[in-house]
């Protein structure tokens, strides 16, 4: 039997052969790719991706999931490795927010604390000894009268992408008044580099010459002396 044309359909024989194809749809597993591509076209900036770009996924991980609550899991680990390599690219934006400004921990040895000079300088402390009434052979001057020695030991690491200059250091007695370093042959061992790269680690030992009747409140790491922000080591 010859075909007919009805309703703009080829029919033969009973059977429309010629009707569009039926749409099948399907939700595509995103990539790491494509969320990255959200994360810029949607924040602008890599300062600004950590955050927003959080609440961006998260709300896409939220409706998806409504749909197909087995995609939620590849959403999940994907996002969090989006912010992750957000807060790792574009010029060494950190994910540590805490870092900026003044930070504290605690004076003892082992502790540790990260400072922001600017994104790409990130000075990281840590203590590895305090000595109260400290004393070495053969040191010179003695303290004067009255007065006795307490020293530090530190190691500063450049946690950042550009090189860094060491800081300054400064003690606070707990009486309220703040000393700077003594330089005594036989305890002082400076910092012997001008400047420290990337990864880079040196360490020195700094020495406070303070009343003997007095005990030492904090230790201040200060990464640029004629700003006030710090890495506060307290007791």
């Amino acid at each position: 039997m010859p075909a007919a044309v009805t309703r703009g359909y080829i029919v033969g024989h009973g059977t429309r052969i010629g009707a569009p194809p039926e749409r099948k749809w399907s939700i595509r597993q995103p990539t790491l790719a494509d969320f990255v591509a959200m994360g810029y076209a949607r924040c602008g900036s890599v300062r600004r991706a950590v955050k927003q770009c959080e609440k961006v996924v998260y709300g896409r991980i939220w409706n998806m999931s409504r749909l197909h609550v087995k995609s939620l899991a590849p959403y999940a680990l994907l996002s969090l490795l989006m912010i992750l390599s957000l807060a790792a690219c574009g010029g060494g934006a950190i994910s540590d927010t805490s870092a900026y400004g003044t930070t504290t921990s605690t004076l003892r040895p082992g502790s540790y604390g990260r400072i922001v000079e600017t994104e790409n300088q990130i000075h990281k402390v840590t203590i590895i000894q305090v000595t109260d009434d400290a004393r070495s052979a053969g040191m010179t001057p003695e303290p004067l009268e009255g007065k006795k020695y307490w020293t530090a030991k530190i190691m500063l690491e450049n946690s950042g992408h550009e090189a860094i200059t060491p800081g300054q250091v400064k003690l606070r007695t707990a009486d309220g008044v703040d000393f700077n370093p003594v330089t005594v042959t036989g305890l002082t061992s400076p910092f012997s580099i001008p400047s420290l790269n990337p990864d880079g680690k040196a360490i020195a030992t700094f020495v406070f010459e303070i009343p003997r009747d007095v005990h030492a409140r904090s230790l201040s790491y200060l990464p640029d002396p004629s700003k006030t922000e710090a890495i506060v080591f307290t007791i």
